[in-house]
């Protein structure tokens, strides 16, 4: 999961995490200018590989260091192995 690309999350960038939602759910503000990454990419060294620290980045910045991860819920009951 680490090093292969800078993970973009939904939330948006926040100086710290007074306020944040203890829930799970994603850290949205009106005026989004930066969204999350974490994790790292190829060119970090394997000191810096975690997903625990968070950088910004803005929504109209692309590139071959960053993307997403697909999640597949397995509990909803569609999916490959059911179609």
């Amino acid at each position: 999961m680490h090093g292969n690309l800078w993970e973009w999350v939904e939330d948006c960038r926040h100086g710290n995490y007074r306020g944040a939602p203890t829930d799970g759910s994603a850290w949205m503000d009106k005026d989004c200018s930066e969204r999350v990454v974490h994790g790292g990419s190829f060119e970090i060294r394997p000191g810096g590989l975690c997903s625990a620290p968070r950088d910004g980045v803005q929504p109209v910045i692309c590139g071959d260091l960053l993307g997403f991860r697909c999640v597949w819920s397995l509990s909803s009951g569609m999916g490959p192995l059911t179609d």
